[in-house]
């Protein structure tokens, strides 16, 4: 009886709608799915910590860099998690999607946030080694 079928998620599960003015809502809101605001801003932010050594003059300083790249770990674990979250969403609100480009971007999420896990601790290794470094010297 009716012409329009279309699948909303709702907090109950999958149903299958035939409201037109749904219809035009969610897809005029789908542009939030491939480019969430919070991704935007947090990719600017990483952009901002690349140049930020270099705006102040300390691209010689070595613990100012291991800062900025354990901030940068953390950028990145959070865009691996926003990115995981699009794949999902992407898969159950899209009618028609891809199952390998899903894939992939979950692949390059999980990669993502082990680069984002390993600058992380960059710092705290750097820390330790001076430390230890002085203590070694120290004892000489």
């Amino acid at each position: 009886s009716c012409r329009v079928k279309i699948r909303v998620v709702s907090p109950r599960g999958l149903r299958t709608c035939c409201s037109a003015s749904l219809r035009a809502r969610l897809t005029r809101n789908r542009s939030h799915l491939l480019c969430p605001p919070l991704a935007a801003c947090s990719t600017v932010l990483l952009l901002w910590c690349v140049w930020h050594p270099f705006m102040y003059k300390q691209v010689q300083n070595v613990e100012f860099i291991m800062e900025t790249l354990s901030i940068m770990g953390g950028l990145l674990i959070l865009l691996s998690h926003l990115s995981i979250s699009m794949a999902k969403r992407r898969r159950l609100l899209l009618d028609s999607f891809d199952a390998t480009s899903v894939q992939r971007s979950e692949v390059r999420a999980k990669q993502l946030g082990l680069a984002g896990r390993v600058l992380l601790v960059a710092l705290f290794l750097h820390s330790g080694w001076t430390r230890s470094h002085r203590f070694l010297n120290s004892r000489v």
